[in-house]
């Protein structure tokens, strides 16, 4: 197996878009990716208030 650390400074559009497109796929997504879609989702929802959270997840936040 090979280990990277990768390393990249995301906008906040990339952040949130990424997070659209594998919460979009997660039932398709291989298992492996699971950590690192985690990850993301963490990283996004802790730049937002709990209100923009309950509005992303409404799809009410585009």
């Amino acid at each position: 197996m090979i280990a990277s650390n990768f390393s990249y400074e995301f906008s906040g559009e990339e952040l949130k878009s990424l997070v659209h497109f594998l919460r979009s796929r997660q039932d398709r997504l291989p298992r492996e990716l699971f950590a690192f879609f985690r990850a993301v989702q963490n990283e996004f929802y802790g730049q937002l208030s709990i209100d923009e959270v309950e509005k992303f997840n409404k799809n009410e936040i585009g």
